[in-house]
């Protein structure tokens, strides 16, 4: 139990200095060739314990090349994944949807669940640092998706999110450019 403690608050403290160095500017992202489709994958690998509950859906193309820093991608969809995950993952039905698509210019990446949803009055701050849920335990401190929200904007991107129209759930809704690192290194 020490041990968990431990590694939670070394997690959490990682968390707050990568929001520091991105916020001063002290973080330079690599523009190297990547596949979202791979790096969406690795963070399913990361964000979630049970594979079966997450379904992710390519799509008619697979293998779509983008310029990005995939280590922080990477960071920035575990803590969206892990997030949707945490709320269905108790349910027997519980499930998480990933559906990668693009077009010439952008990938657009949409994460939902079938969860119990957000309420309205806390959807619009979702995204900011400490507005995680309402309960202090666990480390829910709500920087995680201040993290991706940050991460995703230094790619150029950006994040919203919903309560899925059917009532069960939300969903997030990640659009990125596939060349506006490689443009930037230049």
């Amino acid at each position: 139990e020490c041990t968990k403690s431990a590694f939670k608050i070394k997690v959490f403290i990682k968390k707050l200095l990568d929001i520091s160095r991105i916020e001063s500017g002290k973080v330079v992202l690599a523009s190297d060739k990547g596949i979202i489709d791979y790096i969406v994958e690795e963070s399913v690998e990361s964000a979630v314990v049970d594979k079966s509950k997450v379904i992710v859906d390519y799509g008619d193309a697979i293998k779509r090349d983008m310029y990005a820093d995939e280590g922080w991608l990477v960071e920035a969809f575990v803590n969206i994944i892990s997030n949707s995950y945490e709320y269905i993952c108790d349910r027997e039905d519980g499930r998480v949807y990933i559906d990668i698509s693009s077009n010439n210019e952008v990938c657009m990446i949409k994460i939902s669940d079938n969860g119990d949803g957000i309420d309205k009055e806390h959807l619009a701050y979702i995204f900011d640092r400490f507005e995680g849920k309402s309960s202090q335990d666990e480390f829910h401190a709500g920087i995680g998706l201040n993290l991706s929200k940050l991460i995703i904007e230094a790619h150029h991107g950006s994040v919203s999110v919903n309560n899925n129209e059917d009532g069960m759930g939300v969903s997030f809704r990640i659009i990125i450019p596939k060349y506006n690192m490689k443009r930037k290194a230049k």
